[in-house]
């Protein structure tokens, strides 16, 4: 699941090239994600899903959130990361579980 700020929103959710690798497919309901697949191939390190964000127009316009800091070329940088990856659950092969906390701990990176 993706926790956004309230000034970002989800437009589209695409399979990342770790998913598309191992020959995987990826299903979203909204901020929920799931990852399947039915065959045997671990999903490599690397990307698992490429979100396509719309942002708010006050944010676009004269009204920017403190949360923002605007540089010179006009970019929104974030001061903090504020996508966030929440309830991952992962399981090997066998079915059993994986530890993917410390994935879930890792900043989101934009352009």
């Amino acid at each position: 699941m993706f926790r956004l700020p309230p000034s970002l929103h989800i437009v589209g959710i695409e399979p990342g090239k770790a998913v598309k690798e191992a020959g995987k497919t990826l299903v979203c309901n909204g901020a929920k994600c799931i990852v399947y697949g039915l065959n045997r191939t671990t999903i490599p390190n690397g990307t698992i899903a490429v979100l396509k964000m719309r942002v708010d127009e006050g944010l676009a316009g004269g009204k920017r959130s403190k949360q923002f800091k605007y540089e010179s070329h006009g970019r929104a940088r974030m001061k903090k990361p504020e996508i966030q990856v929440a309830d991952l659950v992962a399981v090997s092969l066998d079915g059993k579980a994986i530890n993917a906390a410390e994935a879930a701990g890792k900043k989101a990176k934009g352009e």
